[in-house]
Parts: structure tokens; C-alpha cells; sequence
């Protein structure tokens, strides 16, 4: 085990480490999903009504 070189008291400051960077990330929402040649995916031009209209569809896909 390594020793500890520096002791931190208060562990919520900001990281001043020079080998850290935070990483940005962004959720992209699509409305539709485009297929090459600009057609719209099977199925997907409305969403579901409701809860039921939803479990159904998911039961179809299944055949349960």
C-alpha cells in the first residue's frame, strides 16, 4: 500500500489535479427514427396512447 502524501480535510473542494478533466457529455433526444434514404422506421411515427397500448406492442413483439 502507498502512503497517503497529502492529507485532504475537506473532501467537496474542487480536484486541482493536473491529470483530471471532466468529461462533457449530451443527451441527444431524437422525435423520429430516420433510415438511410430519409424513410421513417416501421411502427415508429406515433407513440404510444397509453400504458396498455404500450405492454401490447411489447407483447407483439414477443408473441407472448
Amino acid at each position: 500500500m502507498k502512503p497517503i502524501p497529502v492529507r485532504i480535510p475537506v473532501k467537496d473542494q474542487q480536484n486541482d489535479c493536473a491529470l483530471f478533466s471532466p468529461r462533457v457529455t449530451v443527451a441527444r433526444e431524437a422525435s423520429s427514427t430516420q433510415l438511410p434514404g430519409g424513410s421513417r422506421a416501421a411502427g415508429m411515427n406515433t407513440p404510444p396512447r397509453n400504458a396498455s397500448d404500450a405492454r401490447d406492442a411489447f407483447d407483439k413483439l414477443f408473441k407472448k
